[in-house]
């Protein structure tokens, strides 16, 4: 799945059943979020500028994406879902990644 990033965002996906007020920011890290014990993902570090990130998911489930940078993601409750499903998740083992701009995902 294709990410595009404009402006000052860094893209973290977090394991499956993640809820977002499990998320415990990293103290030594800020400002961005860092959570050591649930991530999956994380992005590029933000330059200001526009930008894709992407992330291929292999299994079913329902991700967790944060902006990492630690105000935006508590101040603004910058989060959302990804479902994936067993069909998407069958698919892309047997067939390798979709093709760009193909999404096979429930959202």
């Amino acid at each position: 799945m294709a990410f595009n990033v404009d402006g000052i965002h860094q893209v973290a996906i977090h394991e499956p059943g993640t809820k977002p007020m499990a998320i415990e920011p990293d103290p030594g890290q800020f400002p961005f979020v860092n959570d050591p014990d649930r991530g999956l993902y994380l992005g590029s570090v933000p330059t200001g500028a526009p930008f894709t990130d992407s992330f291929t998911f292999d299994a079913p489930g329902r991700y967790l994406v944060i902006c990492n940078i630690a105000r935006i993601s508590e101040e603004a409750q910058m989060w959302g879902w990804v479902n994936v499903n067993q069909t998407s998740a069958a698919a892309h083992s047997r067939n390798g990644p979709p093709s760009p701009g193909v999404r096979s995902l429930d959202v």
